[in-house]
């Protein structure tokens, strides 16, 4: 957590992550973020911190940009830049971050533990 200075005072603090080393992940983008369109019309896009991925979403979601055709604009990055009022909602924040995360992993390597598939057929009809 950095604080931000101003006028004599904190005036928030900053919280940043960056992922790295994932074992068992095709690459470290697991933070999903969602672009959307800026204040005004002509304001560029803002890119938003949504929260850390479920195994769906590093499947379907795009790493550093989202699809042309990804509606709502969904993406993943492998780091995050947030800014908070106070230095508690930043380490709650970081808290709350880091249990998703191991919740992901713990929910990749159930998926490493699955039985293989079983082919049943049914017929003919």
């Amino acid at each position: 957590m950095t604080p931000f200075p101003g006028s004599g005072l904190t005036q928030g603090s900053r919280l940043t992550c960056t992922a790295m080393d994932g074992v068992d992940f095709t690459d470290n983008k697991i933070f999903r973020y969602e672009r959307q369109p800026g204040a005004l019309v002509t304001d560029p896009d803002v890119d938003v911190f949504n929260g850390v991925c479920s195994p769906a979403d590093l499947e379907e979601l795009s790493p550093d940009d989202p699809a042309p055709t990804q509606q709502p604009a969904f993406f993943r990055k492998d780091s995050i830049d947030l800014v908070f009022r106070s230095a508690q909602d930043g380490q709650q924040a970081f808290e709350d971050i880091q249990e998703d995360v191991e919740r992901l992993i713990k929910a990749m390597n159930a998926l490493d533990d699955l039985d293989p598939p079983v082919t049943v057929t049914i017929g003919p009809f």
